[in-house]
């Protein structure tokens, strides 16, 4: 696990290129403490990384890695899980290795299969590849991105510049990007919380997409998808047995999948909430291991009633001898970490900060840690499955489609929820909301607003199972590629690596994606039973092949317990502690508004969300977004 980052220029002063990499490197250093290189390739550019040493950690793992003629290099970030699987295989056909990382194993299968390489490889990954064996004066550049975007690659396209890497910032700290706000991004974040991608905040840098692959030679650039859910699902299920026990199926599929998580040369620990996506991580994962396992939850200090998971927490590291941390959150650490945590985030985020305490206090004993991640998205976890299926469309909503001028008006709520009824798409969107369009409407100025946006256009890569027959199914694809990509995915990989933390995900392993998806709906999705306590699992009938094979692993009647969700007191911190922050980045926002914000309507934000008339959501997105663009120097006065 590391950072990436490069330059092409096709300059003949190399200079230029190796300290722009030099640079980034220099701006994502938390990424990767242990090593770092450079490899300078004359009149073409330059690719760098900066290591987290987990696999193999001895120089033998430096990168950059080169073929034995020196023509092919890469620098890569990720993990391989079925790297000495493929490594017998390439060994068996002649390559020799000399070292026990994954990285080598990825260059070898480059070496003997080219761009299908990508066709071999399991796991979370980003790499890039310069070959020059075709023509040395004239090498070519590789760059891939894994198959659901577990980790990042951002991108600018310039003139004749090509330039990537692993972060954000880096492009503005190596002076490659001025730091001018994407208005569309802007949007975007203000009303789902987090940028979808290939946005980000920053005009002009994008991110690659989840499955595509780019090829920059002769100073053309190409971008091509190298794997579709879609597709792949369907393959896989023309090889699925209908008469396996599907608990078993998806039983053994979690168990290899944390298995082959278990790979590299430091302790793997595990995070656990207490819910039973990382409780049944946790419980394959202690028996798997071949020593005693660590486990970290967090609470928090506070004398709101909000509940906490530590207790539930507690009783299943018990049941499973787990060397268990709990982590108690106060509100002086908030107060003294905020602000880092937003610059960690690398773009402004409704999320994320869960993810940050938590790596901060796990990352001081461990260099890995193993998250349920991707159960709620696969297993029909989250309310909106329920919503989703009883979705009905409504024809009403044509009427106001092309009605944006009406949004502002004091019935703007209303034709805003009426024109989300027409259809799939439109009402999943309505479902995940920070703030609404008509909200938008009039917290932004109407050049930033782009009230005039398509919603397809935010979508236009989510809907991958759009004909798919199941309902469940589709709404699954669609959060895979929303709120999985765009926020859970993209924070935690920002805020673990911040503290130096590779954080792995088993349940987005494609083997049981793939079988989450084929199994039928009854086994996510069950009836109701109003025997059962109100909230529980057992009740609300979510996630019901979870919990038959929990039977073997956890405690008795696990299904009986509440459901919370891992929640901080986001409404007592921001009236407390936070209030000065909130202050001030609203007064930040509001004196350099020129472009984008009004200043009426963002202290009227915030005097209604003093005044209980709004959500903690829309204030604290307010927040980071002002705490974020100070930190990093913005103009808003040169803004676009």
């Amino acid at each position: 696990m590391c950072g990436i980052a490069g330059y092409i220029s096709n300059d003949e002063d190399i200079n230029i290129s190796n300290k722009a990499v030099a640079l980034m490197l220099k701006s994502i250093k938390h990424r990767g403490p242990d090593d770092s290189g450079i490899h300078n390739e004359n009149n073409f550019g330059s690719i760098g990384m900066r290591r987290l040493s987990i696999q193999d950690t001895s120089n033998k793992g430096h990168q950059p890695m080169y073929s034995d003629d020196l023509l092919v290099s890469i620098v890569y970030n990720g993990e391989m899980y079925n790297a000495q699987k493929k490594k017998q295989e390439l060994i068996k056909n002649g390559q020799n290795f000399k070292s026990n990382s994954d990285t080598e194993v990825i260059l070898k299968l480059y070496l003997r299969y080219g761009e299908d390489c990508l066709l071999h490889l399991e796991g979370m990954f980003a790499f890039a590849i310069i070959d020059k064996r075709l023509d040395n004066s004239n090498p070519k550049l590789f760059l891939a991105r894994d198959q659901l975007g577990i980790k990042p690659l951002y991108y600018i396209i310039k003139d004749e510049e090509f330039s990537f890497c692993s972060e954000l910032t880096p492009f503005v700290t190596a002076n490659l990007v001025k730091p001018k706000l994407n208005p569309n991004a802007l949007r975007q974040l203000l009303n789902y919380g987090s940028v979808k991608q290939p946005n980000t905040i920053l005009t002009d840098v994008e991110m690659l997409m989840p499955g595509f692959k780019i090829i920059y030679q002769n100073k053309i650039f190409r971008s091509e998808k190298y794997w579709d859910l879609e597709n792949s699902l369907k393959k896989f299920k023309t090889n699925f047995n209908t008469n396996d026990n599907p608990v078993l199926t998806i039983e053994h599929s979690l168990r290899n999948s944390v298995k082959e998580q278990l790979c590299g040369d430091v302790k793997v620990g595990a995070f656990l909430s207490g819910g039973i996506d990382s409780s049944l991580i946790a419980a394959f994962l202690s028996q798997e291991s071949s020593q005693k396992i660590s486990t970290y939850s967090v609470g928090f200090n506070t004398d709101s009633n909000i509940k906490s998971e530590l207790s539930r927490a507690k009783i299943t590291s018990k049941h499973l001898d787990t060397d268990h941390n709990e982590i108690i959150v106060n509100e002086q650490y908030v107060l003294d970490n905020i602000e880092n945590f937003i610059i960690s985030l690398d773009q402004p985020s409704v999320d994320g900060i869960n993810t940050y305490i938590i790596s901060d206090y796990t990352a001081r004993e461990v260099k890995v840690a193993i998250s349920g991640t991707g159960g709620d998205e696969l297993f029909a976890g989250y309310p909106w499955f329920k919503s989703m299926k009883q979705f009905k469309p409504s024809r009403i909503g044509n009427f106001f489609e092309k009605s944006n001028y009406l949004l502002k008006t004091p019935l703007g709520g209303k034709i805003d929820k009426i024109t989300k009824k027409r259809d799939f798409i439109s009402y999943f969107s309505s479902l995940h909301q920070t703030f609404n369009i008509p909200e938008i409407s009039k917290i932004l100025k109407p050049q930033a607003s782009l009230l005039n946006f398509d919603i397809y256009d935010d979508f236009q890569y989510s809907d991958v199972l759009k004909n798919d027959e199941s309902i469940i199914n589709r709404t699954s694809g669609l959060l895979l590629n929303t709120y999985l990509l765009n926020q859970l995915l993209r924070d935690i990989d920002a805020c673990s690596m911040a503290k130096s933390l590779e954080i792995r995900v088993p349940f987005l392993s494609l083997d049981v994606v793939y079988n989450a998806l084929t199994i039928e709906e009854s086994l996510k999705l069950g009836g109701i039973d109003l025997s059962a306590p109100k909230h529980s699992y057992r009740r609300n009938g979510e996630k019901v092949i979870l919990f038959d094979i929990a039977k073997k692993y956890l405690t008795k009647d696990f299904d009986l317990i509440p459901k919370n969700g891992f929640t901080l007191p986001f409404d007592q911190w921001l009236k407390g502690p936070l209030r000065g922050l909130v202050e001030d980045s609203i007064d930040y926002l509001s004196k350099n508004q020129t472009e984008y914000f009004e200043t009426k309507y963002l202290l009227q934000y915030k005097d209604h969300y003093y005044k209980g008339k709004i959500p903690w959501t829309k204030i604290w997105v307010l927040m980071v977004i002002g705490v974020w663009l100070k930190n990093i120097s913005l103009d808003l006065k040169e803004l676009a």
